[in-house]
């Protein structure tokens, strides 16, 4: 009642001031603004669209006659609010140019109810009153929302009360439309700062008058556009052959739009974002109507900087967009001074190129003013947002974005006011461009029937439709507009070609004023075509980023049923070329780079799509007036089979599979490379691999890896229906009415149905599925058990839950061992001024590292060695001490050696490099550089561990490609950054020696300086960050002391900190390895053994009585009963023994010195052989074996003696271990590790090399029976 009352108040206080002040007028004021349409010859009806070909070219598309109101707000707002607290403005009123009326606007609400009611109402972002998935309000909301409508409908009815429009003889006679106009006048700066203050009258939501039906005139519908009027601004001269408006009179003409699309993806579930085809999908729509009449252009990447790239190229291409669209979010916050100011979230353009392997696309916000910046230094005309509160305006225009770009010269804005839903902004686009562009309105006539079609279509999320089709505001410069200009239709795709050869119907021409024939468009049956428009989803945006930052990209699909990947990229690559991303596509399979042209170095491809014309009869001779952003996409196929052919019975087919391999690796190496160079191509693979896989065989391209997999289940059901046109045919809607109940009923089903596909399970050997983490948890469960379970059955029998003899070896000297711990790692120390004393000494001197140096440094560790293998005998020490400092010797040993070889080498390599610099380098060593082999694996095999190559290894090359490939081998190896491989032994074997016999000494300049580069890359860190000798330090040297790894480097890829919780967790983890370990030594192997050693010898001293042949058999029952007993004790602690070692130490190290590559082991539980075992079971000694004993050898003894003596040599570190445990020195376990070399050879035969599951068993139950053998061995005999 209160409101009704107020309502009939403010009416007949307007009603006084117009009848007053219309009795004082004596003539007409001229209004300083028209508005477009106001031609009273206009057709009253609204023409249909033209492309269902009812009118003729020639009629308009005019609105029909209506009475224009403006409302113009005063210079300065009032700055003391209403008695009630409410704000208010003096305004002046004009009616069909009729003389101003002056009259007071109160704010229909107090400035706390626009959050209270119209945020809280719309917001679904912060704080959701329901889910964005089942768009299902929570109870407790329901009444809330009632009581929110009901406010905001009474507020478009006391806002509409206050203009007095409804009063007699305010409006003509029979009116059914009325163009309100609200102005806003900025004379100064001043001005503006005062609006902020107080706000101005665009703060009202004036766009619920469009809803608003009055009793007195039922049929009156009022259109609402905002005016923001610089005075001291002038807005740009547009001429018509720039403006939107000259080009919708045109039908020769083609629309230039610009779409700029951009997510956050670090929102997840019910909180993600949209699907980013909110103004893809509409307009992508339209474009397959106009055709060629339309030129859609997508920033890609989404950034800030891409745009002003791409409007920049644009620019010298003479192409200036006519819209820009910007589909991303918006955001209202504090700037560096604490201003509250409008922001957008862009994506972010990466530095360089990305080398993240599955990277999530990253964002950036950038302020508005900068935005507008870039918008005004190209003249763009007109801008739509459908970014939330980027209208947002409750107390000012200083967080109007709109306003913003207003100012810096944008003519026609449209923009949401508040926080907007994802379902309106689809609804008001489709609308919006539809009347745009295909009917050829006005922009704000477009705008306004966008809004129409919300409240015809609400958004519904509580089963009842949500009003907010307020929220899609729309401003202008000035809203003057040619008065004489009558639009025509777009004509459609069938009416061109049907009029093209015989229609004889001509236009009126807008520059000229002369009549001259349309020009037909013979590449309107070849653009866009009737091929379906594919919807842009999140995983699809973010194959564009990748595809934009890193320029290759292996795409993936993993072999899910029901994921066509194929046709999925052929819809990309089509919106690509209708978009003029890339002007033509090649298609390859991945062998075409085996057979590159010898001439131009070229790859053959197999098919080609190319980007359509859109000329017309003249443009024929110039078919792209428009050149495309980027040059070609190369879309590669069956790479994985190339690349990975994995191993055949027969030799001669993995010979020609291996030669195959290595070309193509090399052929994509340099396709890339020149791709990367040259910045205006992109490579996409087509395969199936995970993304494991592509850091194995791939990675070295410098790519990305995408999976081809919705992010979640879509919010919307985009992907499984396609709404269907108003104007579709009955027979359309009725199949799209029969599939939406047939989903309706499954719905309701009691019994659903189950659907039923060609699946297999997840242990089925063919599967890929991977995650089998709940497996670890529950071996973790078993120990447990096992643990809990002893300590009872201790505590009934002794007691006590824990049985002590073995816990006493733990405390026995621990101080001996703390000092003689102590002064081994400080002995290490020599080796760094050593090195310095030897980096002082002239090449080829005495004591140089090639001659002297080295052989000190040689005797030195062999010293070394041989003294702290004695100390524990000598100081008598329990075997768990001994073991403890003898592993930690040998691990010292080899870090040690690590560091003053390679150091070596490199004081060696940098007095070559300087002794280029000498006046006369004729006197300077100038063979070929020797690059020391590199730390990093090369990725050979699902694991990541190099496999044997011997195919191209063993072939002879000659003099000429061997100086290539230390080149190469030294290129390759360097990228391996991050703790990711290169791809260095994909091309060839390492070469670790230099060749100086075969090598012929460089003579050019061009030579020589190659020289010096290869000494220099030599001399440089991986990462680029560190150049020798600026690493020989003692922090450096303490640093590497303590990173979990063997080899040296100069620089090691780090973390950015240190993550505390996983540290703990893995301290807490090694105790409670090493407790259980105690527990099962204690428990299940201790007893046993004590019992086998008591009946051998009660065996042995029954050797007088009985005979050797049956003491023989006892000793052996007794030996074999042992060894079954230790089977299981020995396979726990063997898997107890790998994770404390390899998961929890080596990773709390890493977690310390924030060292990055954590590849301290592979797969080695899937091993078919020894060999295979020897490289995936202990990254970090196999990595030293490799570079330092393998590759150091091998030049001078050929692979077969080079991988004896790695054998060898590991097995004496192993027998010298068994020995200082036992104390005994049988050779056992130095003849088991023997024997794997013949082993292995037996299981790369063709009868056994392809039965990997029965090599897997195989490998399994000889270690588990090995480690138990070599136990009772070593113990009882």
């Amino acid at each position: 009642r209160k409101i009704l009352e107020r309502i009939a108040g403010a009416a007949d206080n307007q009603h006084y001031k117009w009848q007053h002040q219309r009795e004082q007028a004596s003539h007409t004021t001229a209004d300083t603004f028209t508005i477009a349409g106001n031609n009273r010859e206009q057709e009253t009806d609204r023409a249909e669209y033209a492309v269902a070909g009812l009118l003729p070219l020639a009629e308009t598309t005019w609105d029909r006659d209506m009475d224009v109101v403006y409302v113009r707000q005063s210079s300065r707002p009032n700055e003391v609010a209403g008695p009630d607290g409410r704000r208010s403005w003096d305004v002046t009123i004009q009616v069909n140019k009729q003389p101003e009326i002056t009259t007071t606007i109160t704010d229909p609400f107090l400035e706390a109810e626009y959050k209270d009611i119209f945020e809280d109402y719309l917001r679904n972002s912060d704080r959701q009153h329901w889910s964005l998935q089942s768009l299902e309000l929570e109870d407790s909301g329901t009444d809330g929302v009632s009581l929110a409508e009901d406010r905001i409908h009474a507020y478009g009815e006391i806002l509409l009360a206050q203009l007095g429009l409804l009063r007699p003889r305010v409006l003509r006679t029979g009116s059914t439309e009325v163009q309100l106009v609200v102005v806003e006048h900025y004379d100064s700066h001043e001005d503006e700062k005062s609006m902020n203050k107080a706000g101005g009258i665009h703060c009202l939501a004036w766009e619920l008058l469009e809803s608003v039906r009055s009793p007195l005139m039922r049929n009156l519908r009022l259109r609402v556009t905002r005016v923001s009027n610089f005075a001291s601004q002038p807005a740009r001269p547009l001429g018509p052959p720039r403006s939107l408006s000259s080009i919708q009179v045109n039908p020769n003409g083609s629309f230039y739009v610009l779409l700029v699309i951009a997510r956050d993806f670090s929102r997840f579930g019910a909180d993600r974002d949209p699907e980013p085809d909110l103004a893809q999908w509409p307009l992508m729509n339209v474009q397959k109507k106009l055709r060629s009449r339309l030129l859609l252009e997508v920033v890609r990447p989404g950034s800030i900087e891409e745009l002003d790239e791409h409007l920049k190229v644009r620019a010298s291409h003479g192409v200036q967009f006519n819209l820009v669209h910007f589909d991303l979010h918006g955001r209202i916050m504090d700037d560096e001074y604490g201003q509250q100011m409008p922001w957008l979230l862009f994506a972010k353009k990466p530095l360089g190129l990305s080398s993240h392997v599955n990277q999530v696309p990253q964002t950036h916000l950038a302020k508005a003013s900068d935005v507008a910046k870039v918008l005004a230094d190209y003249h763009v005309e007109n801008v739509v947002l459908n970014a939330c509160l980027s209208a947002y305006n409750r107390s000012g225009p200083s967080t109007n974005l709109a306003h913003i770009f207003l100012e810096r010269g944008v003519h026609n804005v449209s923009a949401m006011w508040f926080y907007v839903h994802w379902q309106t902004v689809a609804t008001y686009l489709e609308a919006f461009y539809n009347e745009l562009l295909i009917k050829g309105t006005d922009f704000h006539v477009a705008a306004q029937r966008g809004r129409d079609a919300i409240q015809r279509k609400p958004t519904k999320r509580t089963g009842q439709p949500y009003q907010d089709f307020f929220l899609c505001v729309n401003y202008t410069r000035d809203i003057r507009r040619p008065a004489t200009i009558h639009r025509e239709p777009s004509p459609t795709p069938s009416a061109h070609s049907a009029e093209s050869s015989t229609s004889n119907t001509s236009m009126k021409s807008f520059m000229s004023g002369k009549w001259r024939p349309s020009t037909p468009r013979l590449s309107d049956s070849f653009l866009v075509g009737d091929e379906p428009i594919m919807r842009l989803q999140l995983h699809l945006l973010e194959l564009e980023y990748k595809l934009m930052t890193s320029r290759v990209v292996y795409a993936s699909d993993l072999r899910r049923s029901g994921s066509d990947l194929n046709a999925t990229i052929e819809k990309m690559v089509t919106m690509w070329l209708n978009t003029n991303l890339v002007d033509d596509v090649y298609y390859y399979k991945a062998k075409d780079f085996a057979r590159r042209k010898t001439l131009t170095g070229s790859v053959p491809y197999r098919e080609k799509r190319s980007r359509a014309s859109s000329g017309g009869y003249l443009q024929l001779l110039f078919p792209r007036p428009v050149r495309a952003l980027r040059q070609t996409l190369h879309i590669v196929r069956d790479v994985d089979a190339v690349v990975d052919p994995g191993w055949q019975a027969d030799d001669v087919e993995n010979q020609r599979s291996e030669e195959r391999r290595f070309q193509v690796v090399e052929g994509l190496r340099v396709f890339s490379e020149k791709l990367h160079r040259e910045s205006h191509s992109y490579l996409l693979f087509i395969g199936s691999q995970d993304a494991q896989w592509y850091r194995t065989y791939l990675q070295y391209l410098q790519g990305e890896w995408w999976l081809h997999m919705p992010w979640t289940f879509t919010v919307h059901s985009r992907g499984r229906s396609t709404p269907v046109s108003d104007n579709a045919p009955p027979s359309t809607k009725s199949l799209s009415s029969a599939r939406k109940l047939v989903r309706a009923e499954q719905r309701r089903r009691i019994f659903p149905t189950i659907e039923f596909a060609s699946r297999v399970s997840h242990f089925d050997p063919s599967s890929d599925y991977r995650d089998f983490h709940g497996f670890f948890n529950l071996f973790w469960i078993g120990l447990a058990i096992m643990g809990i379970t002893t300590m009872l059955r201790n505590w009934k029998d002794t007691g006590y839950p824990l049985r002590v003899q073995i816990w006493g070896l733990f405390a026995d000297k621990l101080w001996h061992l703390a000092i003689a711990d102590f002064l081994m790692v400080a002995t290490t120390a020599v080796s760094l001024p050593l090195h310095r004393w030897v980096r002082r000494n002239p090449m080829g001197g005495v004591w140089g590292w090639s001659r002297g140096g080295m052989a000190i440094q040689s005797i030195y560790q062999v010293v070394w060695l041989a003294f702290w293998v004695i100390v524990p005998f000598w100081l008598d020490w329990a075997w768990t001490a001994q073991v403890c400092l003898l592993l930690h010797t040998m691990v010292l040993l080899m870090k040690m050696h690590s560091y003053a070889f390679y150091n070596g080498h490199l004081s060696e390599t940098e007095k070559r490099l300087r002794s280029l610099d000498e006046p006369n380098p004729s006197r300077a060593d100038r063979r070929p550089a020797y690059l020391y082999p590199s730390a990093d694996h090369r990725k050979g095999s699902v694991s990541g561990i190099p496999m044997p190559r011997p195919v191209e290894e063993d072939k002879d090359t000659s003099k000429p490609k061997k100086k290539q490939h230390h080149r190469q081998q030294g290129s390759l190896d360097k990228k391996g950054v991050n703790g990711t491989n290169g791809h260095a032994a994909v091309a060839a074997a390492p070469s670790t020696a230099p060749e100086t016999e075969t090598e012929p000494e460089p003579t050019s300049a061009d030579e020589i300086d190659t020289l010096r580069e290869d000494l220099a890359r030599e001399l440089t860190s991986p990462m680029g960050n560190v150049t020798y000798p600026r690493n020989v330090t003692w922090a450096n040297y303490l640093d590497y002391l303590c990173c979990p790894t063997l080899c040296y480097e100069i620089e090691y890829p780090r973390t950015p900190a240190i993550n505390w919780t996983a540290l703990v967790s893995k301290i807490i983890a090694t105790f409670g390895c090493i407790f259980l370990l105690t527990v099962i030594s204690e428990e299940y192997i201790f007893p046993v053994l004590v019992d086998a050693s008591r009946r051998l010898d009660l065996v042995a001293s029954a050797h007088l009585v009985d005979s050797s042949s049956s003491v023989a058999l006892e000793s052996g029952l007794i030996l074999a009963e042992t060894i079954s007993w230790l089977l299981f004790p020995f396979m726990l602690t063997f898997l107890l023994v790998f994770l404390v070692i390899f998961e929890y130490v080596l990773g709390a190290f890493a977690e310390i010195t924030c060292f990055a590559d954590r590849h301290f082991y592979a797969d080695w539980w899937n091993s078919t052989d020894w060999m295979e075992f020897s490289r995936e079971w202990n990254v970090p000694v196999y990595s030293f074996l490799r570079r330092h004993v393998y590759s150091a050898s091998r030049p001078h003894t050929g692979k077969a003696f080079a991988t004896f003596i790695t054998f060898l040599i590991s097995a004496v570190g192993h027998e010298i271990v068994m020995a200082c445990i036992t104390k005994k020195i049988r050779g056992y376990g130095f003849v088991c590790q023997m024997l794997q070399l013949p082993i292995v050879m037996l299981q790369r035969t063709r009868w056994v090399r392809g039965r990997k599951t029965l090599n897997n068993v195989c490998f399994w139950c000889s270690m588990i029976l090995g480690l138990s053998l070599i136990c009772a061995l070593y113990v009882l005999l």
